[in-house]
């Protein structure tokens, strides 16, 4: 009976990770300074980067603030705006549109008007 030759698992020829053992260790182990974040982690920060792009993708659609230097950062769906706009209108305008994303949780607006300035 002629010998199979034995094939590596997929699991096995992943560069960057290790698998161990089934004695109860973690699964997956970190190397060559290679974070592997949780998946419950890699997923909010998925969210949050899809929700920021959503958002600045919808500034930069509207005419009054496609102009506007608006920074836009995203944290366990926690928006926050900065930056200045033209007017008071503008900056509840940035706001509406901000909170109308999906899975944005919660708006922090510290837009500042050309007048506030």
């Amino acid at each position: 009976m002629p010998d199979r030759p034995t094939r590596k698992s997929r699991r096995q020829s992943r560069p960057g990770l290790v698998i161990g053992p089934t004695t109860g260790d973690a699964d997956v182990q970190e190397e060559a300074g290679t974070p592997v974040l949780p998946r419950r982690e890699r997923t909010v920060r998925a969210a949050d980067a899809r929700i920021e792009r959503e958002i600045r993708r919808r500034l930069a659609a509207h005419g009054t603030l496609g102009k506007s230097a608006i920074e836009v950062t995203v944290r366990n769906g926690e928006v926050t705006l900065r930056g200045r706009v033209p007017d008071g209108p503008a900056k509840r305008i940035a706001e509406h549109i901000a909170d109308a994303v999906a899975g944005a949780k919660n708006v922090k607006n510290e837009l500042v008007t050309a007048r506030e300035s």
